[in-house]
């Protein structure tokens, strides 16, 4: 049935029910609609990102008048509910958010019909369109979720630049930040998890920060050996909650003027993810020992007052790599400078082949990859990357019948400079 006919034949039969005093049309239509809708009548968008469901929240917000008698997390996003929204003529949007647990058959039958995800996601956010205008208000929602090209995530990098006498300042370099997805990468189980779990708390505690008048702020260090993926975290939650990254340059925090970047980074009301990559750089011995220089200690002491004082900035997540935590000063690791240690590490075994399959390559070549690493019981992602990449380049020159030439060189038993090589 296309859509003029649904609402003739919605006209035809309910008339009738429109004497009905108190009854509203958008209330009758969607009554009458339940079983077509089941069947994709108009248009449904399933959104499982964060930032995005957090952007169309808000324009729920802005569109609907009861949006204040919702159901609704502590971060003020539609949590575990369903909705009718009657927002133009002959027009309604249909709104699931969360895991309702719903008794009403219809609605359970429009997440089965409708649904790629598991229907208990809780960060889930489903929008079914139906009605003369659903095009225009796809097109709306479409608009609000899908990136420009003018609004990519930006990359700030920050480092000191001494002026003319000895005043303090920074220079910022800003470039586009070349998105990674999380799902992408690979480690132990459970640590990409406790990362987002961790944030998403920090989301949903806003209101708290504000009320306790608390600097509203998280950090999180990730250590480990390198090469296991500590920066492309870092970069996959820039583009997993859609927030431009502030890259410090910690080779030349001593001469970084702190209080300037603080003051830029809180001008204006965006979150901001702030990468301290290999904090170690700043410090070799501890801030107590004997032997410490003086400027050494304050160098670490506004590392301190950066990372948590009321000169902070606000409105940020702290992400500090390492590789060698050994070196950290303790008071650095302490519990409200850093809220969250996390260790990652080499991937196992099964970890590694799920690795290989994501690059689409043969289950030869993943075997020969695992082979080579039968010795290890972990593997290093950096590693085992390089490993791939070399996989993809022989199949692929194998596909176009080219010979691996450097390969062949390298296996030949006679020095390249002795071989002969006749042309006819």
């Amino acid at each position: 049935m296309n859509r003029n006919n649904f609402i003739k034949n919605l006209a035809i039969d309910e008339v009738d029910g429109f004497k009905s005093a108190g009854v509203k049309f958008a209330t009758k239509l969607w009554n009458y609609g339940k079983s077509k809708l089941a069947h994709r009548y108009g248009y449904s968008v399933e959104i499982v990102d964060n930032y995005k469901i957090s952007v169309i929240n808000d324009w729920i917000k802005s569109i609907d008048k009861d949006f204040d008698k919702r159901i609704v997390s502590d971060n003020g996003l539609l949590s575990d509910t369903s909705i009718l929204i009657p927002i133009e003529e002959n027009t309604i949007l249909y709104i699931v958010a969360g895991d309702p647990l719903s008794t009403d058959t219809n609605t359970k039958l429009l997440l089965e019909y409708n649904s790629n995800s598991d229907n208990r996601v809780n960060n889930r956010l489903k929008i079914f369109i139906y009605g003369k205008y659903a095009k225009k208000y796809l097109t709306i929602i479409r608009s609000k979720i899908v990136r420009k090209e003018s609004d990519n995530l930006k990359i700030f990098n920050i480092s000191a630049n001494k002026q003319e006498g000895d005043k303090e300042s920074f220079q910022s370099i800003i470039s586009d930040l070349k998105p990674r997805d999380i799902d992408t990468l690979f480690y132990e189980d459970g640590i990409k998890e406790s990362v987002i779990n961790h944030i998403d708390g920090f989301f949903r505690s806003k209101e708290l920060y504000e009320e306790k008048n608390i600097n509203y702020k998280t950090s999180l260090l990730l250590y480990g050996q390198p090469g296991t993926g500590k920066s492309s975290l870092a970069n996959a939650i820039c583009n997993k909650y859609g927030l431009d990254m502030v890259l410090v340059d910690m080779n030349s925090f001593d001469k970084l003027d702190v209080n300037l970047l603080t003051q830029c980074i809180n001008g204006d009301n965006k979150t901001y993810v702030v990468v301290l990559e290999d904090i170690d750089t700043v410090f070799d011995i501890n801030r107590d020992s004997d032997s410490l220089e003086k400027d050494d200690k304050k160098v670490i002491n506004k590392l301190l007052q950066f990372l948590d004082s009321n000169s902070s900035p606000n409105n940020v997540i702290f992400i500090a790599t390492t590789n060698h935590i050994e070196k950290l000063d303790e008071a650095i690791k302490r519990k409200g400078r850093i809220d969250k240690n996390v260790y990652i590490g080499p991937i196992n075994k099964d970890k590694a082949r799920e690795m290989c399959e994501s690059f689409d390559i043969s289950e030869d070549s993943i075997n020969t990859i695992l082979e080579s690493h039968k010795d290890d019981y972990l593997i290093n992602q950096s590693t085992l990357q390089a490993d791939i990449l070399d996989a993809i380049k022989i199949e692929t020159a194998n596909a176009a019948g080219i010979i691996d030439i450097e390969r062949a060189l390298s296996e030949t038993k006679e020095p390249v400079e002795k071989a002969e090589i006749n042309i006819d």
